[in-house]
């Protein structure tokens, strides 16, 4: 069962006698954010803190590209090439990623220095409900990412550091988690059938059923 994504669309509103346009969509070569901080997506851009909500687009290279802080809820990015970017403390939520390579991406939090418990994982990377059928995300670093209820089934998850990571309700089916470290991981709820656990680092890992594990889900 794999769930599919909601892009909403912005619809324009009247407020206060003033009609809103909707908000024109962002693609590839095409400038995003607001105010003073923009920026057009590319390799190696500095995207830090933008704000762009639904109506990002991109499905070139934007390897090494900065997008820490950053809301961009919704995003289409699949198929993207984003091997190194770096996504601390950004907001993705239900952004479809499918296919993209995220290679040694950054998903860790924006603040190391906050003391971090399972109660307050949604204030970290953010990227519940977002598609990630078939990414690369090796070596990717997704400590504390939370990641609940996302598509990660045959996603590319080898070497990929989940520690203290939220995949609660994630679809993980096929997915290759060889040699991941699930150190304090939360997978309750999630599905594992047929992913590759080889080499998988067990400690206080949470499984699907809720039992907590130190040997293996």
């Amino acid at each position: 069962m794999l769930r599919s994504l909601v892009m909403a669309g912005t619809a324009g509103v009247l407020a206060a006698g003033v009609l809103v346009a909707p908000s024109v969509a962002a693609s590839d070569g095409v400038s995003i954010g607001t105010g003073k901080t923009t920026c057009v997506p590319g390799p190696g851009v500095n995207c830090r803190d933008v704000v762009h909500k639904w109506t990002f687009t991109h499905h070139g290279d934007l390897r090494g590209a900065k997008f820490a802080r950053a809301k961009l809820h919704g995003a289409d990015l699949r198929g993207a090439r984003l091997d190194g970017a770096n996504f601390r403390g950004a907001v993705l939520r239900h952004a479809h990623l499918q296919d993209a390579s995220l290679v040694r991406a950054n998903f860790s939090p924006a603040n190391t220095r906050v003391r971090t418990t399972r109660d307050t994982l949604g204030c970290y990377p953010n990227c519940p409900e977002a598609t990630l059928f078939g990414a690369n995300l090796s070596s990717a670093n997704l400590y504390y990412a939370n990641l609940s209820g996302a598509t990660l089934s045959f996603a590319n998850l080898t070497g990929a550091n989940l520690t203290s990571a939220n995949l609660t309700g994630a679809y993980l089916y096929g997915t290759d988690l060889t040699g991941a470290n699930l150190t304090g991981a939360n997978l309750t709820g999630g599905v594992l059938t047929n992913a590759v656990l080889t080499g998988v680092t067990w400690s206080n890992t949470t499984c699907p059923d809720g039992s907590v594990t130190n040997t293996g889900c």
